[in-house]
Parts: structure tokens; C-alpha cells; sequence
């Protein structure tokens, strides 16, 4: 497959300069963004780049997730381009094959057993009062969004890091316009009226990426994210429209409990070469590396857990199903 240009689309991207969970800075810059799945990018794309594009008002080509650039270093300078990786990563996802009875079977024993524990628990405490929804027309997209964002704006993801759902305008447009072409997927699992998890997919070309999911911190007793993700994998497996339902970037446990295929991959910054560009990129380099540092270091005298549970007890519970 060819690499063209109605495959890049102007996007405002952004690079945090972290300390462990606590985000220093962030700098945002325009960009054009591969959109496609990495399964898809020929091993050759960067033949394919229009570095051509890189000016002022486009400071940078994303590629949000590769697999033939995995082993490349972190930074490299190109004559035309400044190449960075901040990130590797194992690719999780779902492929398609036979029917949702199956999946389960194939789940290893220990993961089965845990997801339909959790799942009897929840709906034996709340009986008629759950409900699951999907939305995916236009005209649902404001229901869905007033609803996730409540449930959103409770995670520490989204008060400590600034990485829950987007709540800005542009998002919620771009959201309408792909549930037009039937590329929009948002999930809810409700107490009632009251919304405690949230899922947002979007398509891609015969792919449905799982981009964004969090849910309330009260019910995390109940395993609100855990039974939520049963409840999309077994949309998913109904619909049986796309490939693959992908969990993307991140290495946690729940992507790989219950993923069926898997990838090494790499994200990946192509930067006009300037030295206002190459600072910054040695500097988010050197404060990776730092926090990297510190974590190791409070993991190996025992105290990244205690530290982790005390943030996340402070800001509200984690985004993921991973409860």
C-alpha cells in the first residue's frame, strides 16, 4: 500500500515534559498525522513522507504507531528532518475470527474466570438498574460526549495529566463529522441515569480503535472498566465489520490479558530541522530519561505502588478497565 497524501490530516499534536505521573509542560505544534493503521504502513513509508509540507505552519509529520521503525533510535537528524521516537511500545488489539463464544474460550483460564467474575458481581448488585449504550448516529454525538465528559473529568488521568476525553470543541466536531461516514463508536455503562463508565472508538479503514475510556472512582468496586470492555468486545464481535478492534499504545495488563494479537511498534516524529526544534526535543529527551530515573529508583526501594495508590486515591482511580 502507497502512502498518500489524503492519508495525513492537520492536527495539533503535543509532547509532555513529565515527572513520573506529574505533567511539567507541554508543547503543542501543528502537525499532519498518518491516518492509518500500523498494520498497513508499508515498511518503506519514509520514501513516501511529504517532507515537502514541513513549514511554519506545519511543524511536524506524526505517526502515531509503526512497526518497521521500532529498532530505530530515539533521535536521529536527516538532511531534510529531524526523526524522533519517544516511544516503544507492545501493540495490543483484537482480530476478528469466529464468534464472540470463541474469544472467550481462547482467553487464558485465569483472565476468562476474572472478567466473568466481574461481570456477575456487577450485575448481581445492580440488577435492572445497568444499562449499556452505544451511540454512533450524528445527532447522538452531544448525548454522548455530555455524559463521557462527566465521568471523565472524575479520573486522575484527566486532573493530574490532562489525558482524559477531549472536551474541546474541534474534537466533538471532528466526532459528528466521522459519525457521518458510520467511523464513530461511544459506549456508556449507566447506573440508571447516572453515567460510570465510558469508551470512544473511532474507525479506521478496517480497524476500530479503542482511543479513549475511563470510569467513575465510586463504583471501582464494581469493575465498572472491565465490564464495560466485555461489553464492546461483544458489540464488536455482533457488528463484525472490522478487522480488528485496537487497544493502541500502552503496555497495561488489560491490553494484554485480553488482546488475540500483538505488535512491537513505535511512535514517531518527523520535525522540520531547526535548532528552536532540535532543543526541545533533546530536552524532552533528557527529562524522559530523568523520570524514567526516578521511577525505577522508587520502584527499587519499594515505594512506586505506595506512591501510585496515594495519587491515584487523591485525584480519583485510574481511567483504564483495568478494575
Amino acid at each position: 500500500m502507497n502512502v498518500t497524501g489524503e492519508n495525513w490530516l492537520p492536527k495539533t499534536q503535543g509532547l509532555r515534559f513529565s515527572l513520573g505521573e506529574f505533567c511539567l509542560y507541554q508543547w503543542q505544534f501543528p502537525a499532519l498525522v498518518l491516518d492509518l493503521h500500523y498494520s498497513e504502513i508499508p515498511k518503506r513509508f519514509e520514501t513516501q513522507l511529504p517532507i515537502d509540507h514541513l513549514t511554519s505552519s506545519t511543524e511536524a509529520l506524526f505517526v502515531p504507531s509503526c512497526a518497521s521503525i521500532a529498532e530505530y533510535p530515539t533521535i536521529s537528524f536527516d538532511k531534510t528532518f529531524i526523526r524522533y521516537i519517544p516511544e516503544r511500545y507492545e501493540h495490543y488489539g483484537i482480530e476478528y475470527n469466529g464468534t464472540f463464544e470463541d474469544y472467550l474460550a481462547g482467553l487464558r483460564s485465569k483472565a476468562r474466570h476474572e472478567l466473568l467474575r466481574k461481570l456477575k458481581k456487577f450485575d448481581s448488585h445492580f440488577k435492572t438498574k445497568k444499562t449499556f449504550r452505544e451511540f454512533r448516529l450524528p445527532e447522538e454525538v452531544n448525548d454522548f460526549y455530555s455524559f463521557a465528559l462527566v465521568v471523565s473529568k472524575k479520573t486522575y488521568q484527566h486532573r493530574l495529566l490532562h489525558a482524559g476525553l477531549p472536551e474541546d470543541d474541534d474534537h466533538k466536531r471532528e466526532s459528528i463529522k466521522l459519525a457521518g461516514l458510520d467511523q464513530f463508536r461511544g459506549y456508556l455503562l449507566l447506573d440508571e441515569t447516572q453515567p460510570i463508565a465510558y469508551g470512544y472508538c473511532r474507525a479506521q479503514a478496517s480497524s476500530l480503535l479503542y482511543l479513549h475510556t475511563g470510569y467513575d472512582p465510586q463504583y471501582r468496586q464494581w469493575s465498572p472498566g472491565m465490564v464495560l470492555l466485555y461489553h464492546i468486545v461483544d458489540m464488536f464481535y455482533s457488528e463484525g465489520k472490522y478487522r480488528v478492534l485496537d487497544f493502541g499504545s500502552g503496555n497495561a495488563s488489560w491490553k494484554k490479558d485480553y488482546s488475540t494479537t500483538s505488535a512491537i511498534c513505535a511512535r514517531a516524529y518527523y520535525f522540520r530541522k531547526t535548532n528552536h526544534n532540535a532543543a526541545l526535543l533533546v530536552a524532552h529527551r533528557i527529562t524522559t530519561a530523568l523520570s524514567d530515573l526516578v521511577v525505577k529508583v522508587i520502584d527499587a526501594i519499594g515505594l512506586k505502588q505506595k506512591l501510585k495508590r496515594y495519587f491515584r486515591s487523591s485525584f480519583g482511580m485510574s481511567q483504564t478497565p483495568d478494575n
